[in-house]
């Protein structure tokens, strides 16, 4: 039998190879309940990394063909429904479609704004949105409205040069009323000139002078309209005058 202290000496040991023992067994348990329990592998990072780039690609072109698809039209409306109407144009029909997010404009002397209320078949319009080019359908963003210039010619029967009015007799015998703004184009046609059709202005018109008026309904008068453009054939063209011929002289005997 060992002495005591060395008995006591061992036990020592043997306690402390115990703790020892059951610290390293609860160290490594604890790390492993911590760890991941499958890492990620280098490659599935990269495969990650990848797939959001693809993603990011994809995004930008989708962005760029629906930026593509943005057009404008111009025309003349027609068939007006709840939600859409026809806009004929050079090119051929377009259907639009218009919601409320849709803006709406009322273009005249000022631009104002308007609603889907104000959408009438009189009217031109400008129209852009993204376009269906399979179904020729139009998603409008933005709508501008205006009117459409309507075109009347005759004789003139007044011209008041001041206040800026002429009163032209139609086809029909009816007398119109037309204001001419300083915005107004005027044209002269002169045959016999090299420039067949010149500038003109009101100063050179007169009456029973033939004009070509193309001109919108005036927003205070609707028995008005406002000149856009006028083209003047002066009555002299029209009925030049015939000089009287002279008396032939007569031979003296």
């Amino acid at each position: 039998m060992l002495p005591a202290p060395k008995r006591t000496f061992v036990k020592q040991i043997f306690l402390f190879t115990l703790v020892a023992g059951f610290l390293l067994v609860a160290t490594l348990a604890l790390a492993q309940e911590t760890s991941p329990a499958n890492p990620a592998s280098p490659s599935a990072t990269i495969d990650t990394d990848k797939v959001k780039a693809l993603k990011d690609k994809l995004a930008t072109k989708v962005a760029e063909l629906r930026e593509n698809q943005t057009r404008g039209f111009f025309g003349e409306i027609s068939n007006i429904a709840k939600t859409s109407f026809t806009l004929v144009t050079n090119l051929g029909e377009v259907k639009v479609r218009f919601s409320e997010d849709s803006l709406i404009f009322e273009l005249g002397d000022k631009r104002t704004e308007a609603e889907t209320k104000d959408l009438k078949n009189t009217l031109s319009a400008a129209v852009l949105g993204l376009f269906d080019a399979d179904a020729s359908q139009l998603t409008a963003k933005v709508i501008f409205l205006q009117s459409h210039a309507k075109h009347f010619s005759g004789t003139l029967t007044d011209v008041d040069k001041v206040n800026g009015v002429i009163s032209v007799k139609g086809t029909k015998d009816e007398i119109l009323n037309f204001d001419y703004e300083k915005t107004t184009k005027a044209g002269e046609y002169q045959p016999d000139a090299k420039e067949v059709v010149a500038k003109s202005g009101l100063s050179r018109f007169k009456i029973n002078d033939y004009v070509d008026i193309w001109a919108l309904p005036s927003e205070d008068d609707q028995q008005k309209y406002k000149i856009v453009k006028i083209l003047r054939i002066s009555k002299d063209v029209l009925n030049p005058s015939t000089e009287e011929a002279s008396p032939s002289a007569t031979p003296k005997t």
